[in-house]
């Protein structure tokens, strides 16, 4: 009879057959780790504020924008109608068409329109990036509720830029990336990011309709300064984003710009004669004080 010794060395140790079954092995793990990497691209885009819709989803917001000298007076009103068509849409990337027309201090000036490209976590065509979940079974507390959140942690690399990111990531809950770290270091300048998701059910008017929107802060400080933006995140929206308030202010805690978004329009088979341009009209300084005392 056949020792078992035998057996093995027969059955399991032929080179031939321990190849094939590396490669097996290798092959089915490579399937394995590709559909995990494809079903998570798709959750990213299924969740981002605009690659969830389809080409000619549009909006059109208007930003105002106030800067102030040394002394703190206002030196210069700029008021900006932004148009963001987005053109393009797959599993990887986003591509989208962004129109400017501003009035800087009485002064109209048309942008030639610009076509930008981003994938779902923030990077450019040019920018590498890893990812890898580090927590599958984080909590995040809001309100009094627990919701059940993904931590991943993001690296984007440029030619003179390096960005990591750890992200709480809900699957079920927008505004789905609901709370972001993020240290930046470009040409050895630093700037660390935080993003709080603060409320999630914030009723607002979007255009003519009381919608239910989160509310979100974003903290940027590097050596330049601190800018601090809230904003109203809306699920239906494109781009989600249908208002905000940012303040950037100096080091020595100085506001040196304040700016105020809000929507006008948008759709999703393209601006059409929803768009037709229409002149920019500077705000007085009159309604500029009584937004400021708001």
């Amino acid at each position: 009879m056949a020792r078992a010794s035998d057996l093995y060395r027969t059955h399991f140790l032929k080179p031939g057959l321990m190849r094939r079954a590396t490669l097996s092995i290798f092959f089915l793990a490579s399937l394995v780790a590709l559909a995990e990497a494809e079903s998570d691209l798709s959750a990213l885009r299924r969740h981002h504020a605009w690659g969830k819709f389809a080409p000619q989803a549009w909006k059109k917001v208007e930003v105002v924008t106030e800067s102030f000298d040394l002394q703190g007076r206002l030196s210069g009103i700029t008021v900006s109608e932004i148009t963001s068509i987005l053109m393009a849409v797959d599993e990887k990337t986003y591509e989208l068409k962004v129109e400017v027309v501003s009035n800087v201090n009485g002064k109209r000036f048309v942008s030639s329109p610009k076509t930008v490209s981003y994938g779902y976590l923030g990077e450019s065509p040019n920018e590498s990036i890893d990812t890898q979940i580090v927590d599958e079974a984080a909590v995040f507390e809001l309100d009094g509720q627990s919701f059940p959140v993904q931590v991943r942690e993001v690296m984007i690399r440029g030619e003179r830029m390096r960005r990591v990111s750890r992200i709480q990531f809900s699957a079920h809950q927008a505004p789905y990336v609901l709370a972001r770290s993020t240290k930046i270091v470009r040409d050895g300048e630093v700037t660390e990011i935080s993003v709080q998701t603060l409320s999630l059910c914030t009723p607002y008017r979007v255009l003519m309709e009381m919608k239910r929107t989160a509310l979100v802060k974003t903290t940027s400080r590097n050596f330049a300064g601190a800018t601090t933006t809230v904003e109203l995140h809306c699920e239906g929206v494109p781009g989600g984003v249908v208002y905000h308030t940012s303040v950037v202010r100096s080091p020595e805690g100085k506001t040196v710009k304040r700016s105020q978004l809000r929507l006008l329009n948008y759709g999703f088979d393209g601006p059409g004669a929803a768009l037709a341009e229409k002149p920019l009209r500077r705000p007085s300084r009159r309604s500029m004080r009584r937004r400021r005392n708001r």
